[in-house]
């Protein structure tokens, strides 16, 4: 395995990583009645929206940029890995 691969692999597995956390928070959301989207792991504008909300429900800060943050994740109670 030469260089170039090893760093394609492990540029899909921290894109793949991330799409499943998107996924779980995807589903947290659902769950919590805030999104009502498909869970496809994609950090849409449904996606957005729901966080968004979620922030201001819950008094969490809300960044200009939305980013799953600690404070996101553990309020919904997933452990980023």
């Amino acid at each position: 395995m030469n260089g170039t691969t090893r760093a394609s692999s492990g540029l899909a597995s921290d894109t793949e990583k991330r799409k499943r956390l998107i996924m779980r928070v995807q589903f947290a959301l659902l769950d919590k009645g805030f999104y009502n989207g498909n869970i496809d792991g994609s950090m849409g504008p449904a996606t957005r929206t729901a966080i968004k909300n979620y922030r201001v429900a819950y008094g969490l800060p809300t960044p200009v940029r939305e980013t799953l943050d600690s404070q996101l994740l553990n309020s919904l109670n997933i452990l980023a890995r």
